[in-house]
């Protein structure tokens, strides 16, 4: 338990990382995300449902993404 909590702590760490970098640079958010979490092994689509459903929870960052 006390992993996975870790871990979720690191993706969500890497979440806001990654949108201070899209905003900032222009950098793909999904494109970032998917190429670090899994490096092409997963499907993207699968990532792009749980990154909306985090996203959800951040009330500073616009609904419309690209």
């Amino acid at each position: 338990m006390k992993r996975s909590t870790n871990k979720l702590l690191l993706f969500l760490i890497l979440l806001m990382l990654a949108q201070v970098l899209y905003v900032r640079h222009g950098v793909h958010l999904y494109g970032l995300v998917y190429h670090v979490l899994g490096n092409g092994q997963r499907h993207p689509a699968a990532y792009k449902k749980i990154i909306m459903r985090v996203l959800r929870g951040f009330k500073k960052i616009p609904n419309q993404l690209p």
